[in-house]
């Protein structure tokens, strides 16, 4: 009997205004319940309008009409409105990201509200976009749903009432999947007797024996037991897969035969594995042979946490030496397998690799397609693209089905096919970093397509280049893939912290990986040897424990306090509120540890990046030995020796003296001179100099403003706010009296309404600009190791008083420049932070 549906919603009523250049925040999000089993429908309403006027010809440099209509993929006639609503996932750790999907664009020149409805169920789902689709069928239990207002191109104004979202889905209780006949059927667990941490070499993987047969046989394997030994020392007879796991619902059973125990036994063991792993596996076994091959879902004993430290540990010998690494990007699914053909014809005529392709190649891996045909077909064009690679898209364009061709009416289809491709989740997963990277030969498998890594790695490389997404720019495609790879691609020695802000993008399972998957790839850790203690895989710590032993170690290694910089690359604690979520804590759930999640494109949106003539702190450097006191503490806490400033008395916003100009910053060198002009027009970029706010996730050169025009494109965004909705009253700072400024109740009208309060004073007469989640009362400090001033927030008895860190701060005139000593040379303290 079918399980009852149930129904979920939100909804925010609001006037909200958003510009292109206010930073991308939900209306109104909705989480899926945890219970959740299946989705049958979703549903969205909007009430908004766009500014109520539209000249076209004025607002996008004389344009042409049809070129309009199809910028933002919209082919209705008539001018369109450069406002729109997207929703978006924002998912656990381990679960892939999903394209944003678009929804209603506003009515232009029309000033009135409208109501708009999109609701789509999993009856009709199939008669839907492809890119409805996606997003429905990958909705789970713990996602979360949002909704976001966008605006493009100057002028144009996406005001929004109110919104809902709705969801119906079946709760969780699917029935166990099919064992195969005749077949045990234990846990997975229960079936590993031999454990591999206890085995005298410490270098034992499992190898999975795959029995040769057809591609719909079922799977027949069993175990052998290979040494490893060090990395580098050449290959070994098997191969590794590389994957990504895939929902845990979704799952299929192999047969192992003989077991763990190396008895002969005539039972077979029904093995649970998931529908991606036995697909890959299908695709690579023989029909005359046995393949070799280590899967670490298969061949790790998920369930023994000893195993899997031992192993982890192993990880990047395992890769380095094995024969090959395949890596399984699935099916094919959305012309993702034909995309593949199309990436090695643009290598195979980019790159001299001397293969003629057609009936002549003899490469591994999908033919070439014949080299003068398709030099030939190039040069028939009219004009050329970046690469040929518009060119060799249409040579193929018969591999590839109508829906998939007519996306974006027919205009640059094959960006999105890239896209589909480069967004995989596998290029999301972080352990598979080093299982590419240090395999000595990888070939990269999508249905029955495969092309050599390395090819791969160079078209992704030049699809993300500005010469090829510049006139693409409206497609909002986002980022093709983590910009790591092409970072590790091009640097040899990239410090663990670095590395590990580069990855903040990508995912893992458990959220511990996101540290432990990087030691492999580190130029401070040459071998398993080098490991140190506090990084060493190991799951019996906490999450939290965890990010604070990497934090300690970060300190201790640089002698800086650069790292407590970093945790404004998360999402709740940049300097800019983007996050619904106002809690200063962490995602390791202590204040001053870096989170597991963040984008690394955050990673330069702070002061310490931005300002490199800041130094605080003097010369002095953090002292070790009180940096790894309580280092066992629960909960962590850091002890760091350092110097009161002072303590915010009041918040609210800049005087209008202070923005009356942007010649100073737009004009400047390079080094920028560090004033609260400059760091407002920098850090909170309300001009869209960097775009880090208004897309976290996406650096797209359509946010670069001419610097001389600065005023300009600021207005244009005061405009946006204030032209609609008058402020209310606010507290805004008086001109400066003196060393006694003071704030009043006053007309805000000189600041974007997306602006927070950022200008603080303070109990000692300074004054400066703060992070959203700053708060008064909180004090300001220089510590030792630290180029910039840092706010602590006092909690607890002031006998045993303790403090949470809340991050930087911009002090006026405390630049730390004209002394090597410490500023104001206050008495040192010892601050205990947790």
């Amino acid at each position: 009997m079918p399980a009852k549906s149930k129904i979920v919603s939100a909804q925010h009523t609001g006037l909200v205004t958003v510009h292109q250049y206010c930073p991308t925040r939900p209306y109104v999000e909705l989480e899926i319940p945890p219970d959740a089993g299946k989705v049958l429908a979703v549903t969205f309403e909007i009430v908004s309008r766009d500014q109520g006027m539209c000249n076209i010809t004025t607002k996008l440099d004389k344009v042409s009409q049809a070129t309009a209509n199809t910028l933002l993929g919209w082919a209705d006639s008539g001018s369109p409105s450069f406002t729109w609503f997207e929703a978006e996932l924002l998912r656990p750790p381990g679960r892939p990201s999903v394209a944003p999907l678009h929804l209603n664009r506003n009515t232009p020149g029309d000033p009135e509200f409208r109501t708009a409805k999109f609701a789509w169920s999993s009856q009709d789902i199939d008669s839907s976009s492809l890119g409805v689709r996606a997003f429905h069928q990958e909705l789970q239990g713990e996602d979360v749903i949002q909704l976001i207002p966008r605006a493009e191109f100057r002028g144009w104004v996406n005001i929004v009432k109110e919104a809902s979202i709705l969801v119906e889905y079946q709760s969780s209780g699917l029935d166990d999947e099919p064992v195969p006949t005749g077949v045990i059927s234990p846990t997975n667990c229960a079936f590993y007797t031999r454990k591999l941490q206890d085995d005298k070499f410490h270098d034992t993987i499992r190898i999975l024996i795959v029995e040769p047969g057809a591609f719909q046989d079922t799977i027949h394997g069993s175990f052998r037991y290979e040494s490893i030994g060090e990395s580098g020392a050449g290959t070994l007879d098997y191969e590794a897969l590389s994957y990504f796991w895939g929902p845990r619902s979704n799952r299929d059973h192999i047969c192992i035969t003989n077991g763990d125990s190396g008895e002969s036994s005539s039972s077979t063991v029904a093995f649970s594995v998931s529908h991606t792993v036995t697909s890959a596996i299908k695709s690579l076994r023989c029909k005359d042979k046995p393949l070799r091959i280590w899967v670490d879902a298969i061949c790790i004993n998920q369930a023994d946490l000893g195993e899997r430290e031992h192993q982890v540990n192993l990880m990047g010998s395992i890769y380095s030496r094995a024969r090959a690494v395949h890596i399984w990007l699935g099916e094919g699914e959305c012309g993702s397998g034909p995309t593949l053909r199309v990436i090695r014809d643009a290598y195979n005529l980019d790159v001299d690799q001397g293969c003629q392709g057609g009936r002549h190649c003899l490469c591994e891996g999908s033919p070439h397609s014949g080299l003068e045909s398709l030099k030939h077909y190039v040069q028939g064009q009219s004009k050329s693209s970046w690469h040929h690679l518009d060119e060799l898209f249409e040579f193929h364009k018969e591999l590839f089905d109508e829906e998939q061709t007519a996306r974006d009416g027919g205009n640059h289809w094959h960006v999105w096919t890239i896209w589909v491709l480069l967004r995989n989740p596998w290029f999301m997963r972080v352990w598979v970093l080093q299982e590419a990277l240090r395999a000595q030969r990888a070939l990269v498998h999508c249905g029955t397509s495969t092309v050599e890594w390395r090819e791969l790695a160079q078209v992704a490389e030049w699809v993300c280049e500005p010469q090829y997404i510049m006139h693409r720019r409206h497609l909002h495609t986002g980022l093709m893939m983590p910009p790591v790879w092409n970072k590790l691609g091009r640097e040899k020695d990239v410090p663990l912290l670095d590395l590990f802000l580069a990855t903040l993008d990508m995912r893992a399972t458990d959220p511990r990986d996101r540290l432990f998957a990087l030691l492999g790839l580190s130029h401070e850790i040459k071998g398993l040897a080098e490991i140190p203690t506090a990084l060493r895989p190991d799951y019996s710590k906490t999450l939290g424990k965890a990010m604070a032993d990497f934090t300690r170690w970060c300190i201790v290694k640089q002698r800086s306090l650069r790292v407590l910089s970093m945790i404004h690359c998360q999402p709740s604690r940049g300097w800019r509120c983007t996050d619904p979520v106002s809690s200063t804590r962490s995602s390791s759930g202590t204040t001053w540890a870096l989170g597991s999640e963040g984008y690394s494109t955050w990673v330069d949106m702070n002061l310490l990046s931005k300002f490199s003539l800041l130094n605080v702190g003097g010369n002095l450097e953090p002292d070790p030995s009180l940096v790894l006191e309580d280092v066992e503490s629960d909960p962590p806490v850091l002890k760091l020796r350092g110097r009161r400033i002072g303590a915010i008395e009041a918040i609210g916003y800049p005087p209008r003296s202070m923005l009356a100009s942007f010649e100073a910053v737009a004009n400047g060198d390079v080094q920028l001179k560090p004033s609260v002009l400059s760091v407002f027009v920098h850090l909170l970029d309300p001009c869209g100099y960097h775009g880090s706010w208004t897309r976290p996730l996406e650096r797209n050169p359509r946010h670069s403003v001419n610097f001389r025009d600065s005023s300009m494109v600021y207005y244009d965004h005061l405009r946006a706010h204030h032209a609609y909705f008058p402020p209310p009253p606010a507290q805004v700072l008086n001109e400066h009296a003196g060393n006694a400024p003071s704030f009043d109740l006053a007309d805000a009208s000189h600041i974007p309404s997306c602006i927070h309060p950022c200008y603080f004073l303070a109990t000692a007469g300074q004054y400066g600009l703060c992070p959203w989640a700053a708060r008064v009362n909180d004090i300001i400090v220089t510590l030792d190791g630290g180029q910039v001033p840092y706010l602590l927030r006092p909690v607890g008895l002031e006998s045993t008083v303790c403090f949470e860190f809340v991050g930087e701060c911009f002090v006026e005139g405390l630049t730390g420049n004209d002394s090597d000593s410490p500023v104001f040379g206050s008495q040192a303290e010892t601050f205990s932070i947790s």
